[in-house]
């Protein structure tokens, strides 16, 4: 291993650091996890606004922020599927990792390992928003504001979930 140092600056040869992809494959994992924060956040936001049987701020509050929620959940999947592509495709410049086929077989472990825990998160979504959508419906205060909307949108990023756990399987 050769390392230069001079005036406080250490240098290592580029050899002997990992892959690129390594870098996205920690930075997937911690998307992974505030997707998983934001998730249980969701379900208490969600559970808050059921329990609120008057309409007033905190419900309309609840409301924003449930939004807000789901549309940061979807922002930090679409973030680990690109995450994902990046990994897949990743030609970086450390030539002692390029043609190896231990790295290849470490890359493709670790897209696994990402698609793995991504699948039931994106599944537990789909699920807590299709009982969360039943639950306002069948509440005697109608505090659902547009039905026929909020079915749409659910809809619409149902979808999206499918789509991305199609390209995900590759």
């Amino acid at each position: 291993m050769n390392i230069v140092t001079n005036d406080n600056v250490t240098k290592i040869e580029v050899g002997y650091l990992p892959p690129i992809w390594v870098d996205k494959y920690v930075e997937a994992l911690e998307e992974l996890s505030r997707a998983k924060e934001m998730l249980s956040h969701l379900q208490k936001t969600q559970k808050k606004k059921l329990i609120c049987v008057l309409e007033d701020k905190t419900m309309k509050i609840s409301e924003s922020e449930i939004d807000s929620l789901a549309n940061a959940i979807y922002g930090s999947f679409k973030r680990i599927e690109r995450l994902l592509r990046d990994i897949s495709e990743e030609n970086n410049m450390n030539d002692s990792f390029i043609s190896s086929k231990y790295n290849r077989i470490l890359r493709r472990n670790a897209e696994n390992s990402i698609i793995t825990q991504l699948n039931p998160l994106v599944n537990q979504l789909k699920l807590v928003k299709k009982n969360y959508i039943s639950k306002l419906e069948t509440n005697p205060v109608n505090i659902l504001p547009n039905s026929s909307e909020t079915k749409l949108e659910l809809q619409v990023r149902d979808d999206f979930t499918s789509n991305l756990i199609s390209v995900m399987t590759f």
